[in-house]
């Protein structure tokens, strides 16, 4: 175990100083797209800001999802880690409005919960003092889920497991959006 820590201490080591010509700097990341998940779709909008004194960074982030067919809406503060063009945000999120309802289901909206991501985010266009690009990633955090209580102990014991078997899915989302990326 100790050889793996020490041999990821002089990866990271090698690949920060991979860039010597540039020095330490300010990156803002604006983000919109979408974000795709077994129960549903989002639309999604975030701002992250990290400090990368050579490839690797540290930042702080924020991320909304408005649900396109229920109009839930959910919010993740996060903390993030950037190396190169890839990233991983860690952090919370809370739900802010509950799903529609519709007749006959029942739904449920988790409180808080853990948010975790991981992606590619890179700017290719140079646009004003900025540049355009592209983010991708998967990220995961509980939403609501809506399912069909039965009217026998059979059908509700069913429609509970069923629960549990899609709010796992729906963690679990795939996004991909338009990037603006601000180096100061």
């Amino acid at each position: 175990m100790k050889k793996w820590i020490v041999l990821c201490a002089c990866l990271c080591a090698v690949v920060a100083g991979a860039e010597e010509g540039r020095g330490p700097r300010w990156e803002i990341d604006l983000g919109a797209g979408t974000a795709l998940a077994v129960t549903s779709a989002y639309a999604t909008a975030g701002v992250a800001a990290s400090y990368k004194p050579r490839t690797l960074g540290i930042g702080v982030g924020a991320k909304g999802w408005l649900g396109l067919p229920r109009t839930d809406i959910y919010t993740a503060a996060f903390a993030r880690l950037d190396i190169w063009w890839f990233y991983l945000n860690a952090g919370v999120a809370l739900p802010l409005k509950g799903p529609r309802e519709e007749p006959g289901y029942v739904y449920t909206t988790p409180v808080a919960g853990p948010y975790l991501c991981v992606g590619i985010a890179r700017g290719f266009i140079r646009m004003g003092p900025g540049k355009l690009g592209l983010d991708l990633g998967a990220e995961a955090f509980f939403t609501s889920i809506g399912v069909e209580p039965g009217e026998d102990v059979g059908s509700a014991v069913g429609a509970g497991i069923g629960a549990v078997i899609l709010s796992l899915f729906g963690a679990v989302k795939v996004h991909a959006g338009l990037l603006y990326e601000l180096r100061l």
